[in-house]
């Protein structure tokens, strides 16, 4: 299990003092550690939203961003390299998040629990790497076109790195309510 909010450099800290559940060993490690205690993968993020049928859905500040940063080309208060550079600065740090998601290492006994999640997540990324690919055609071509079908991309990815968030949020919840079962059972 993994959050798309370290993709996108949201990080959300937890606010509940519940377990996490490694999903490369199934140790329950406490609230707030980044790693396993048992293995030492790299723990999920959870979320937890006000709203809690609804499930977390916070990534659409990057793409307010985004859309700022459009507008601010178009209407020449920024430069093209100055919008240049901050695609440039986006795209990397969707690199590397990217790169650290992929890292995890996830049973295959468990991947079906998952892949839902990971499908969507990834769906989502492949989305918005196109979306910002074309935004930054802008600077060769400088047609708003390539502004508009850009965030038009990057808002498809966004909902599906929604989706991906509200599964793990989803699944946590599910994994909390089968500790305390268990819990309460001792």
């Amino acid at each position: 299990m993994w959050s798309c909010d370290q993709l996108l450099g949201l990080r959300k800290e937890p606010r509940w003092n519940n377990l996490i559940i490694c999903v490369k060993c199934a140790h329950q490690n406490g609230d707030g550690l980044s790693n396993c205690e048992q293995c030492g993968a790299q723990l999920p993020r959870m979320v937890q939203n006000q709203q809690e049928d609804a499930g977390p859905s916070y990534i659409s500040d990057r793409v307010k961003e985004l859309e700022d940063a459009s507008n601010k080309v178009q209407s020449g208060e920024w430069t093209v390299d100055k919008f240049a550079d901050y695609i440039d600065s986006i795209l990397q740090v969707m690199n590397e998040r990217e790169q650290s998601i992929r890292a995890i290492e996830i049973p295959p006994q468990t991947i079906d629990q998952f892949r839902a999640e990971l499908e969507a997540g990834f769906t989502g990324i492949t989305l918005y790497h196109e979306g910002l690919n074309k935004m930054a055609g802008y600077v060769e071509t400088q047609d708003p076109a390539n502004l508009t079908e850009g965030l038009e991309l990057v808002k498809q990815g966004n909902d599906y790195l929604n989706e991906a968030l509200r599964l793990n949020y989803s699944s946590q919840k599910k994994y909390e309510e089968m500790y305390l079962d268990a819990s309460s059972m001792m």
